[in-house]
């Protein structure tokens, strides 16, 4: 099966904190789950921030 998991990068012009953690961790752990069962996982990330030039 495939399974498709998206998550969003933590903001770059913030400091590190648990925070980061709470919304990177249970996507990790879901792909992690799907791939030992033999599931085809596709972890995508992206981020909302545009750069301006």
């Amino acid at each position: 099966m495939n399974i498709i998991i998206g998550n969003a990068w933590p903001y770059a012009n913030g400091s590190l904190h648990i925070g980061h953690i709470a919304a990177l961790l249970p996507g990790d752990i879901l792909a992690r789950y799907f791939r030992s069962k033999g599931d085809k996982v596709f972890f995508v990330s992206g981020s909302d921030c545009m750069v301006h030039r």
